[in-house]
């Protein structure tokens, strides 16, 4: 590492090693930047240092001395991973830190996420990631858990189950996850649905889900202000033996390119569905319905719960039981 001479140097621009790579296969196609401040202390205080406001734009800029870019992270003997067409995500996503984003005009307060779990519940978090070969990184992780309960039950003569498994907020829900899966979702009357065993047993699956509201406070909201991005962890072990975690990224599903969904593709593993993409029955199957207390509107469009069945746990919160009557002459 060297520093920048401030008299002669402005500019350093170094290819990574897996920028080296693209570049001898003709591959490299630069299209985006960003800017970074992480060399930068706005308030000395930070610093054991006191001064007035007046000295800071004047210490940042002639004061301050700055590192040229670093581009190895790691050894050069294992920046390569066992896919070579993969940049190692430390690299990738971590190396510079943060780049600067944008917070709302009338706000003096920095972004920050609103995160409400609709449906199912938070098992732990933490305000940072860390890990092996990672740096202190300020990016939230909020952990949940999917379980499939799966169930055998009885058919009755009567077409009813001897044991139904599925909560009858949930039977839409069931539906929706398994209508490509004949016998698993509930009682349904044409017999060859169930896929019934001999001894009349049939298979019920208890769906789960996660139904999040997520929000990004003191900023202006626009129509793309989240991306998705969806990683496979894989446990790999180098070349000297070393156990490393990889984080694989996932691609969603393109007719346009792809021909059918594999290992590659998200949906291949998961159905995300954002916004109005999102079936009611999820809604209705919320706590937003269930405590019926309605959740603040991230955006009108949403498609909060209107025509929600009445369940025997609670009353539905969306529909109007307010009698109408003419007022009196």
């Amino acid at each position: 590492m060297r520093f920048f001479d401030s008299k002669e140097e402005v500019l350093d621009i170094q290819l990574t090693q897996h920028g080296k790579k693209l570049l001898s296969e003709g591959a490299l196609k630069p299209a985006f930047y960003a800017f970074f401040d992480n060399d930068i202390i706005y308030d000395g205080s930070y610093s054991d240092r006191e001064e007035v406001q007046n000295t800071i734009d004047g210490r940042i800029r002639n004061e301050t001395p700055r590192l040229k870019a670093q581009y190895i992270f790691r050894g050069t003997d294992t920046t390569s991973t066992l896919d070579r067409n993969l940049q190692i995500s430390p690299e990738k996503h971590y190396s510079l830190g943060l780049p600067l984003g944008n917070s709302s005009l009338g706000s003096d307060k920095a972004p920050a996420w609103d995160v409400n779990f609709l449906y199912n519940e938070l098992t732990s978090s933490s305000d940072h990631l860390s890990g092996s070969g990672l740096s202190y990184v300020r990016i939230p992780q909020l952990e949940t858990e999917v379980d499939f309960e799966i169930y055998v039950t009885q058919k009755k003569e009567d077409g009813s189950v001897t044991t139904n498994y599925i909560p009858d907020r949930l039977v839409d829900v069931a539906f929706n996850m398994f209508e490509d899966t004949p016998g698993v979702h509930g009682p349904v009357d044409d017999e060859e649905e169930y896929l019934l065993a001999k001894d009349g047993t049939m298979i019920q699956i208890k769906p789960d889900f996660v139904l999040l509201e997520v929000e990004e406070d003191n900023t202006d909201t626009m129509t793309d202000n989240f991306e998705i991005e969806v990683f496979e962890i894989e446990n790999v072990v180098d070349e000297n033996g070393n156990q490393q975690k990889i984080e694989k990224p996932l691609e969603f599903f393109n007719q346009s390119i792809d021909q059918e969904i594999g290992p590659q593709h998200v949906e291949y593993y998961f159905n995300i569905e954002s916004d109005l993409e999102v079936p009611q029955e999820f809604f209705c199957a919320s706590t937003v319905v269930k405590e019926r207390n309605r959740s603040r509107l991230v955006d009108d469009t949403l498609p909060y719960p209107l025509n929600c069945p009445e369940y025997k746990d609670g009353k539905n919160l969306y529909i109007d039981n307010v009698t109408k009557t003419e007022e009196p002459c």
